[in-house]
């Protein structure tokens, strides 16, 4: 399973889930979410999907993994989204 990754100069990688994890542990602004019992998410601005999850964020919003839920769109009427558009 390959999973997109924006790097800050917006070119889009493919990664697996194993080095998506692996280089969440590496930043510290993710670090501390990626082995948490607690559940964390990164989303795209526009909140139409999840860039990186945690297996505890994964299994919240019932994915089986992160790599699973890097696959799902979210939709305009989807709940998550209409929160997470509320926060932003």
């Amino acid at each position: 399973m390959w999973l997109p990754m924006l790097t800050p100069g917006g070119h889009v990688l493919a990664m697996t889930e194993a080095e998506l994890q692996w280089r969440a542990l590496g930043d510290p602004r993710l670090a501390a979410y990626a082995a948490s019992p607690l559940p964390a998410w990164l989303w795209t601005a526009d909140g139409k999907r999840i860039l990186w999850a945690n297996a505890a964020g994964a299994r919240v919003l019932g994915a089986a993994s992160a790599a699973t839920l890097a696959e799902k769109a979210f939709g305009p009427a989807d709940r998550h989204r209409r929160q997470i558009a509320r926060l932003a």
